[in-house]
């Protein structure tokens, strides 16, 4: 495994350790429609009433630019693909809400970590309008 994939995957684990701790139910991790759309984290918030895709950033201490920064209007469109799918799928009928997590990591006991609650929104459309 990369440095990088494993920062990335300490990021994940630090992000749904702190989810879990405020309250939220994961209930899928790492969901792929196929490559390039990837959901990293999907969960339930602390009432149960809203799907939070939480799309996770993870960066070296030493990084120029924040996390969150990489997240695009590509990646967002990304997102939304996949979170489409996944709610026809497992045939969600929920609220919906999108989330980034944002860490600076120099190890796992030194890391900084960045919840954005509603980062971005966009809505999600009839699956096959945009294949």
């Amino acid at each position: 495994m990369s440095k990088a994939s494993e920062i990335g995957r300490n990021g994940e684990e630090l992000a749904a350790t702190y989810l879990m701790h405020n309250g939220y139910t994961i209930i899928d991790r790492n969901w792929n429609l196929h490559r390039g759309y990837e959901l990293d984290i999907v969960a339930l918030n602390s009432t149960g009433d809203t799907v939070v895709f939480v799309e996770v950033k993870t960066r070296y201490s030493n990084a120029v630019s924040e996390p969150e920064d990489a997240v695009d209007e590509k990646k967002m469109r990304r997102i939304c693909m996949a979170a489409n799918h996944y709610v026809c799928e497992k045939q969600i009928d929920k609220y919906y809400r999108f989330d980034i997590i944002s860490v600076i990591y120099k190890s796992e006991s030194d890391y900084t970590l960045k919840h954005i609650e509603n980062a971005f929104d966009i809505p999600l459309t009839t699956i096959g309008s945009r294949w």
